[in-house]
C-alpha cells in the first residue's frame, strides 16, 4: 500500500459523517513483517492531529517487553469492522473482552492451517471470548486493543469466520514493538 493510497480519519464515530482528514505522507512498517509476524506498521500523517477531544484521545504505550494485561483481564478494542450480520459497521464499535491466557491462546491456533505459517509467536497474544460471538472482525485490523489506557494490542488476525467458536483474536504485542516504535517516531 503507498501513503498516497490511504486517508487518516479522525474525529468522527459515524462512517458517513465527516470528520477531520490527513494525508498519509510515510507507512513504516517493521523490517521483519512476514504475514503474521511482525505485524505492526506506523504512519506518519501530513499536519498535526489535535488530541483531547471527545472523539479523539491520547492512549499510553506499554514500556519494552513489560507483560500485557493478564489472563482475564478486561480489554477493549475498537473498530469499524463487520457486525455480527457481516456488515461492516456505520458507527464505530468498541468491544470488551478478556485477555487469553497464553497456554490456551497457542492450543487454540495449533492445528489453524495445515502450513504452521499462522501460529502464537512471542509477539502476539489472544483476546476475545470462547463462543465467537464477541471478537474483533473484517476492517478491524489495526485497530487499538487498550487496557486501562494502554495500548496493548493491536487487530492482527483471526479466523475466516470471524464468528468461529475456540478462536480468540489474534493481536499484536505493543510492548514487544516499543523500542521499535521509539526509533521510528521519537515517542
Amino acid at each position: 500500500v503507498k501513503p498516497t493510497e490511504l486517508l487518516l480519519r479522525c474525529g468522527t464515530l459515524l462512517r458517513e459523517q465527516p470528520g477531520t482528514d490527513f494525508n498519509i505522507s510515510q507507512i513504516i512498517s517493521h523490517e521483519k513483517y512476514d504475514d503474521p509476524n511482525y505485524d505492526i506498521a506506523l504512519l506518519k500523517v501530513v499536519g498535526e492531529i489535535k488530541l483531547g477531544t471527545s472523539a479523539i484521545d491520547k492512549i499510553a504505550l506499554p514500556s519494552q517487553d513489560v507483560d500485557l494485561a493478564p489472563a482475564g483481564a478486561i480489554t477493549t478494542v475498537t473498530g469499524w469492522g463487520q457486525n455480527a450480520s457481516g456488515y461492516l459497521s456505520e458507527k464505530l464499535q468498541t468491544l470488551d473482552g478478556p485477555v487469553v491466557d497464553r497456554e490456551t491462546c497457542i492450543n487454540d491456533y495449533k492445528d489453524f492451517d495445515a502450513n504452521g505459517v499462522y501460529r502464537i509467536s512471542d509477539y502476539m497474544f489472544c483476546a476475545g471470548y470462547d463462543d465467537g460471538k464477541n471478537n474483533s472482525c473484517h476492517g478491524d485490523s489495526g485497530g487499538p486493543l487498550k487496557y486501562k489506557n494502554t495500548l496493548v494490542g493491536v487487530v492482527s488476525w483471526g479466523p475466516g469466520d470471524c464468528t468461529q467458536p475456540h478462536y480468540p483474536s489474534v493481536y499484536t504485542r505493543v510492548g514487544k514493538f516499543r523500542d521499535w516504535i521509539k526509533v521510528h517516531s521519537g515517542i
